[in-house]
Protein backbone atom coordinates (compact mmCIF):
# COMPACT_ATOMS: atom_id res chain seq x y z
CA UNK A 1 0.00 0.00 0.00
CA UNK A 2 1.40 3.46 -1.25
CA UNK A 3 0.21 6.78 0.28
CA UNK A 4 1.25 10.07 -1.11
CA UNK A 5 3.27 12.21 1.80
CA UNK A 6 1.82 15.99 2.09
CA UNK A 7 5.33 18.24 3.28
CA UNK A 8 5.00 20.55 6.42
CA UNK A 9 7.09 23.86 6.41
CA UNK A 10 7.10 25.68 9.10
CA UNK A 11 6.86 30.11 8.81
CA UNK A 12 7.91 32.15 11.47
CA UNK A 13 6.27 35.56 9.16
CA UNK A 14 2.89 34.13 9.06
CA UNK A 15 3.14 32.01 12.56
CA UNK A 16 1.60 29.15 11.29
CA UNK A 17 2.22 25.45 9.86
CA UNK A 18 1.25 25.60 6.03
CA UNK A 19 0.93 22.38 4.72
CA UNK A 20 0.99 21.50 0.65
CA UNK A 21 -0.09 17.90 -0.38
CA UNK A 22 2.04 16.16 -3.26
CA UNK A 23 0.36 16.30 -6.64
CA UNK A 24 -1.99 12.69 -7.02
CA UNK A 25 -0.62 13.00 -10.65
CA UNK A 26 3.49 12.22 -9.60
CA UNK A 27 4.79 9.05 -9.69
CA UNK A 28 5.51 7.21 -6.60
CA UNK A 29 9.34 7.86 -8.01
CA UNK A 30 9.61 11.24 -8.47
CA UNK A 31 7.61 12.40 -5.08
CA UNK A 32 7.21 10.78 -1.16
CA UNK A 33 5.11 7.95 -1.27
CA UNK A 34 4.68 5.36 1.76
CA UNK A 35 4.76 1.78 1.38
CA UNK A 36 3.84 -0.67 4.27
CA UNK A 37 4.75 -4.22 4.20
CA UNK A 38 4.00 -7.19 7.03
CA UNK A 39 6.04 -10.00 8.28
CA UNK A 40 4.91 -12.53 10.71
CA UNK A 41 7.63 -13.62 13.22
CA UNK A 42 7.77 -17.06 13.03
CA UNK A 43 9.66 -17.22 16.50
CA UNK A 44 10.49 -14.87 19.32
CA UNK A 45 13.01 -12.03 19.03
CA UNK A 46 14.34 -9.20 21.14
CA UNK A 47 14.27 -5.50 20.19
CA UNK A 48 17.13 -3.02 20.61
CA UNK A 49 15.73 -1.91 23.63
CA UNK A 50 15.74 -5.29 25.47
CA UNK A 51 11.79 -6.19 25.19
CA UNK A 52 11.21 -9.50 23.95
CA UNK A 53 8.51 -9.71 20.75
CA UNK A 54 7.07 -12.73 20.82
CA UNK A 55 6.36 -15.34 18.23
CA UNK A 56 3.23 -14.57 16.28
CA UNK A 57 3.45 -10.82 16.81
CA UNK A 58 3.19 -8.95 13.28
CA UNK A 59 6.20 -6.69 12.36
CA UNK A 60 4.67 -3.62 10.30
CA UNK A 61 7.77 -2.30 7.77
CA UNK A 62 7.21 1.76 6.75
CA UNK A 63 9.26 2.61 4.07
CA UNK A 64 9.54 5.68 1.47
CA UNK A 65 10.62 6.52 -1.82
CA UNK A 66 11.23 9.05 -3.73
CA UNK A 67 12.02 10.82 -0.84
CA UNK A 68 12.73 14.48 -2.15
CA UNK A 69 14.66 15.95 1.30
CA UNK A 70 13.26 15.73 4.79
CA UNK A 71 14.85 15.58 8.27
CA UNK A 72 12.08 14.08 10.02
CA UNK A 73 8.52 12.98 9.90
CA UNK A 74 5.27 11.29 11.98
CA UNK A 75 3.07 9.29 10.51
CA UNK A 76 -0.97 8.48 11.81
CA UNK A 77 -2.27 5.24 11.64
CA UNK A 78 -4.91 3.20 11.33
CA UNK A 79 -4.89 0.04 13.42
CA UNK A 80 -7.33 -2.61 14.83
CA UNK A 81 -4.37 -4.20 16.92
CA UNK A 82 -2.60 -3.58 20.11
CA UNK A 83 1.05 -1.75 19.11
CA UNK A 84 3.64 -3.76 21.28
CA UNK A 85 4.88 -1.73 24.03
CA UNK A 86 8.06 -1.27 26.17
CA UNK A 87 8.42 -1.01 30.00
CA UNK A 88 7.42 2.92 29.87
CA UNK A 89 4.29 1.97 27.52
CA UNK A 90 5.81 3.69 24.78
CA UNK A 91 4.98 1.55 20.85
CA UNK A 92 8.29 -0.22 20.59
CA UNK A 93 9.57 1.23 17.21
CA UNK A 94 13.25 0.50 15.72
CA UNK A 95 14.21 3.09 13.09
CA UNK A 96 15.73 1.75 9.35
CA UNK A 97 17.97 3.42 7.02
CA UNK A 98 16.75 6.84 6.13
CA UNK A 99 18.63 8.91 9.08
CA UNK A 100 21.66 8.90 11.00
CA UNK A 101 21.79 9.72 14.50
CA UNK A 102 17.61 9.32 14.45
CA UNK A 103 15.65 9.85 17.28
CA UNK A 104 11.92 7.98 17.31
CA UNK A 105 8.96 7.56 19.66
CA UNK A 106 5.06 6.70 19.34
CA UNK A 107 1.87 6.44 21.36
CA UNK A 108 -1.42 4.70 20.75
CA UNK A 109 -4.84 5.98 22.04
CA UNK A 110 -7.72 2.95 20.55
CA UNK A 111 -6.67 2.04 16.73
CA UNK A 112 -5.06 5.57 16.31
CA UNK A 113 -1.31 5.24 15.87
CA UNK A 114 1.17 8.01 15.58
CA UNK A 115 4.86 7.53 15.33
CA UNK A 116 7.78 10.14 14.73
CA UNK A 117 11.08 10.11 13.88
CA UNK A 118 13.70 12.76 13.05
CA UNK A 119 17.46 12.72 12.11
CA UNK A 120 20.39 14.83 13.06
CA UNK A 121 20.33 15.76 9.47
CA UNK A 122 18.44 16.41 6.02
CA UNK A 123 18.18 12.81 4.32
CA UNK A 124 16.82 12.17 0.93
CA UNK A 125 17.63 8.38 0.94
CA UNK A 126 14.85 6.10 0.23
CA UNK A 127 14.37 2.97 2.10
CA UNK A 128 13.24 1.95 5.32
CA UNK A 129 11.68 4.51 7.68
CA UNK A 130 11.10 2.53 11.18
CA UNK A 131 9.26 -0.70 11.98
CA UNK A 132 7.20 -1.31 15.08
CA UNK A 133 5.24 -4.63 15.82
CA UNK A 134 1.25 -5.35 16.58
CA UNK A 135 0.43 -7.94 18.29
CA UNK A 136 -1.82 -9.72 15.64
CA UNK A 137 -2.54 -9.68 11.83
CA UNK A 138 -4.37 -6.18 11.22
CA UNK A 139 -4.48 -3.26 8.36
CA UNK A 140 -2.55 -0.84 8.99
CA UNK A 141 -3.74 2.14 7.02
CA UNK A 142 -1.85 5.61 6.94
CA UNK A 143 -4.47 8.24 7.75
CA UNK A 144 -2.22 11.60 7.99
CA UNK A 145 1.63 11.97 6.83
CA UNK A 146 4.02 14.67 7.55
CA UNK A 147 7.88 15.77 6.61
CA UNK A 148 9.94 18.95 8.43
CA UNK A 149 13.29 20.38 7.62
CA UNK A 150 15.09 21.94 10.03
CA UNK A 151 14.63 25.85 10.47
CA UNK A 152 17.32 26.77 12.40
CA UNK A 153 19.63 28.12 9.31
CA UNK A 154 16.50 29.56 7.56
CA UNK A 155 18.56 33.04 8.26
CA UNK A 156 15.39 34.39 10.72
CA UNK A 157 17.28 36.94 13.28
CA UNK A 158 17.53 36.57 16.77
CA UNK A 159 16.38 40.09 16.77
CA UNK A 160 12.98 39.37 15.43
CA UNK A 161 10.10 41.21 17.38
CA UNK A 162 9.11 38.37 19.95
CA UNK A 163 5.16 39.44 19.60
CA UNK A 164 3.91 35.83 21.05
CA UNK A 165 4.07 33.70 24.53
CA UNK A 166 6.86 31.15 23.70
CA UNK A 167 6.21 27.25 25.80
CA UNK A 168 9.12 25.21 26.61
CA UNK A 169 10.84 23.22 23.33
CA UNK A 170 9.04 25.34 20.84
CA UNK A 171 12.50 26.45 19.43
CA UNK A 172 11.08 27.72 16.25
CA UNK A 173 8.65 29.59 17.98
CA UNK A 174 5.82 29.07 15.81
CA UNK A 175 3.39 28.02 18.42
CA UNK A 176 3.61 24.72 18.39
CA UNK A 177 5.97 21.34 19.87
CA UNK A 178 6.28 19.31 17.54
CA UNK A 179 9.01 17.42 15.43
CA UNK A 180 10.20 20.30 13.56
CA UNK A 181 11.52 21.37 16.87
CA UNK A 182 12.94 17.68 17.64
CA UNK A 183 14.87 18.21 14.16
CA UNK A 184 16.23 21.61 15.11
CA UNK A 185 17.71 20.81 18.33
CA UNK A 186 19.03 17.54 16.63
CA UNK A 187 20.49 20.05 13.96
CA UNK A 188 21.82 22.19 16.63
CA UNK A 189 23.50 19.21 18.35
CA UNK A 190 25.08 17.87 15.20
CA UNK A 191 26.52 21.42 14.56
CA UNK A 192 27.75 21.21 17.64
CA UNK A 193 29.32 17.85 17.56
CA UNK A 194 31.04 18.83 14.02
CA UNK A 195 32.72 21.70 15.77
CA UNK A 196 33.61 20.13 19.00
CA UNK A 197 34.77 17.03 18.04
CA UNK A 198 32.17 14.40 19.13
CA UNK A 199 30.05 16.28 22.27
CA UNK A 200 26.28 15.28 22.41
CA UNK A 201 25.57 17.75 24.65
CA UNK A 202 24.64 20.98 24.78
CA UNK A 203 25.43 23.08 28.18
CA UNK A 204 22.96 25.84 28.31
CA UNK A 205 25.68 27.87 30.77
CA UNK A 206 28.22 27.11 27.56
CA UNK A 207 25.80 28.34 25.02
CA UNK A 208 24.49 31.57 26.26
CA UNK A 209 26.16 34.20 24.72
CA UNK A 210 26.57 32.23 21.41
CA UNK A 211 23.69 30.22 21.52
CA UNK A 212 21.66 32.19 18.33
CA UNK A 213 23.83 30.78 15.72
CA UNK A 214 22.46 27.08 17.02
CA UNK A 215 18.86 28.57 17.85
CA UNK A 216 18.15 31.63 16.14
CA UNK A 217 15.09 31.88 16.93
CA UNK A 218 14.79 31.72 20.46
CA UNK A 219 15.08 34.69 23.03
CA UNK A 220 16.28 32.67 25.58
CA UNK A 221 18.24 29.23 25.02
CA UNK A 222 16.95 27.84 28.67
CA UNK A 223 13.40 27.39 26.16
CA UNK A 224 15.53 24.43 24.73
CA UNK A 225 16.00 22.78 27.62
CA UNK A 226 12.87 21.38 28.19
CA UNK A 227 13.65 20.02 31.92
CA UNK A 228 15.57 22.35 33.30
CA UNK A 229 18.54 20.55 34.10
CA UNK A 230 21.21 22.81 32.41
CA UNK A 231 21.67 20.52 29.59
CA UNK A 232 20.50 20.11 26.07
CA UNK A 233 20.68 16.09 25.64
CA UNK A 234 20.82 13.55 22.35
CA UNK A 235 19.53 10.67 22.66
CA UNK A 236 23.12 9.00 23.35
CA UNK A 237 25.53 10.33 26.43
CA UNK A 238 28.78 10.53 25.28
CA UNK A 239 29.62 7.05 26.27
CA UNK A 240 26.85 5.87 23.41
CA UNK A 241 24.44 4.85 26.58
CA UNK A 242 20.24 5.33 25.84
CA UNK A 243 19.43 8.43 27.85
CA UNK A 244 15.60 8.72 26.86
CA UNK A 245 14.48 10.17 29.61
CA UNK A 246 17.14 13.16 29.49
CA UNK A 247 17.04 13.77 25.85
CA UNK A 248 15.13 17.01 24.59
CA UNK A 249 14.18 15.29 20.98
CA UNK A 250 12.67 12.17 22.20
CA UNK A 251 10.65 13.86 24.88
CA UNK A 252 9.61 16.10 22.43
CA UNK A 253 8.81 13.50 19.86
CA UNK A 254 6.86 11.87 22.92
CA UNK A 255 5.29 14.97 23.32
CA UNK A 256 4.19 15.43 20.07
CA UNK A 257 3.10 11.41 19.47
CA UNK A 258 1.16 11.31 22.68
CA UNK A 259 -0.85 14.69 21.59
CA UNK A 260 -1.22 14.35 18.13
CA UNK A 261 -2.92 10.66 19.42
CA UNK A 262 -5.46 12.07 21.86
CA UNK A 263 -3.07 11.38 25.13
CA UNK A 264 -1.95 13.79 28.15
CA UNK A 265 1.91 13.96 27.69
CA UNK A 266 2.91 14.04 31.67
CA UNK A 267 6.58 13.09 31.89
CA UNK A 268 7.94 13.74 35.22
CA UNK A 269 10.06 16.70 35.32
CA UNK A 270 9.40 18.05 32.03
CA UNK A 271 7.88 21.94 31.32
CA UNK A 272 6.85 21.04 27.91
CA UNK A 273 4.59 22.98 25.80
CA UNK A 274 4.30 24.89 29.33
CA UNK A 275 5.37 29.02 28.41
CA UNK A 276 8.27 29.89 29.38
CA UNK A 277 8.71 33.34 28.07
CA UNK A 278 6.27 36.06 28.35
CA UNK A 279 6.12 38.65 25.75
CA UNK A 280 6.41 42.16 26.55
Amino acid sequence: MKTMIKKTITSLMAMATVTTCASALVSAEEANAIDISYKTLEESIVANDGTTIPAGAVAVDVSISGNIGMSGTALTFDVNSEVIKDSDGMPIVESGNIFNDVVTAGAQNGNKVVISEVGGEISNSNGKLFTFYISEPSKVSVTNIETTLPTIDDGIATCAVYDRDIAYGDVNVDGYVDMTDASDIMSAITKSRNKHKGTRILVVSEIKNDFASLFPRLPIVQLADGNGDGFIMDLLDEDGNSIPKYSEPKQILKYYAETAAGLIYNEPGWSLGVIGYYAQ
